[in-house]
Protein backbone atom coordinates (compact mmCIF):
# COMPACT_ATOMS: atom_id res chain seq x y z
CA UNK A 1 0.00 0.00 0.00
CA UNK A 2 1.17 3.29 -0.76
CA UNK A 3 2.13 5.73 2.03
CA UNK A 4 0.27 9.07 2.48
CA UNK A 5 1.51 11.68 0.38
CA UNK A 6 1.83 13.93 3.84
CA UNK A 7 4.66 11.91 5.10
CA UNK A 8 7.02 14.32 3.44
CA UNK A 9 5.00 17.45 2.66
CA UNK A 10 6.23 20.57 3.13
CA UNK A 11 3.19 22.54 2.96
CA UNK A 12 1.92 20.29 5.56
CA UNK A 13 -0.61 22.27 8.34
CA UNK A 14 -3.41 21.41 11.12
CA UNK A 15 -6.22 20.63 9.26
CA UNK A 16 -4.89 20.65 5.35
CA UNK A 17 -5.83 17.32 4.87
CA UNK A 18 -9.56 18.77 4.17
CA UNK A 19 -8.13 21.22 1.50
CA UNK A 20 -5.38 19.27 0.14
CA UNK A 21 -6.16 17.44 -3.56
CA UNK A 22 -3.21 14.74 -2.88
CA UNK A 23 -4.27 13.84 -0.08
CA UNK A 24 -8.33 13.35 -1.16
CA UNK A 25 -7.17 11.42 -4.62
CA UNK A 26 -4.68 9.21 -2.08
CA UNK A 27 -7.83 8.28 0.22
CA UNK A 28 -10.18 7.52 -2.44
CA UNK A 29 -7.86 5.24 -4.13
CA UNK A 30 -7.18 3.84 -0.75
CA UNK A 31 -10.66 3.15 -0.04
CA UNK A 32 -11.44 1.34 -3.57
CA UNK A 33 -8.38 -1.01 -2.63
CA UNK A 34 -9.83 -1.32 0.76
CA UNK A 35 -12.94 -1.88 -0.12
CA UNK A 36 -12.33 -4.42 -3.03
CA UNK A 37 -9.94 -6.77 -0.76
CA UNK A 38 -12.73 -6.66 2.24
CA UNK A 39 -15.27 -8.25 -0.71
CA UNK A 40 -12.86 -10.67 -1.95
CA UNK A 41 -12.26 -11.55 1.87
CA UNK A 42 -15.88 -11.69 1.92
CA UNK A 43 -16.28 -14.18 -1.08
CA UNK A 44 -18.71 -11.93 -2.10
CA UNK A 45 -20.00 -12.07 -5.82
CA UNK A 46 -20.97 -9.53 -8.37
CA UNK A 47 -23.92 -11.27 -9.40
CA UNK A 48 -24.80 -8.36 -12.30
CA UNK A 49 -22.06 -9.58 -14.40
CA UNK A 50 -23.30 -13.37 -14.04
CA UNK A 51 -25.23 -14.09 -17.08
CA UNK A 52 -28.16 -16.03 -15.21
CA UNK A 53 -28.32 -13.05 -12.51
CA UNK A 54 -28.44 -10.47 -15.61
CA UNK A 55 -31.17 -12.26 -17.53
CA UNK A 56 -33.34 -12.61 -14.19
CA UNK A 57 -32.74 -9.03 -12.98
CA UNK A 58 -35.47 -7.12 -11.24
CA UNK A 59 -35.32 -3.88 -13.00
CA UNK A 60 -38.15 -2.20 -11.35
CA UNK A 61 -38.27 -1.34 -7.76
CA UNK A 62 -39.59 -4.08 -5.32
CA UNK A 63 -43.30 -3.47 -4.97
CA UNK A 64 -43.71 -1.71 -8.06
CA UNK A 65 -44.87 -3.15 -11.44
Amino acid sequence: MEVAPCRECKERHPACWDTCERYKAWRWKRSEVLNRERLKRDGYTDHDTQPYWKKHRKDTKRGQA
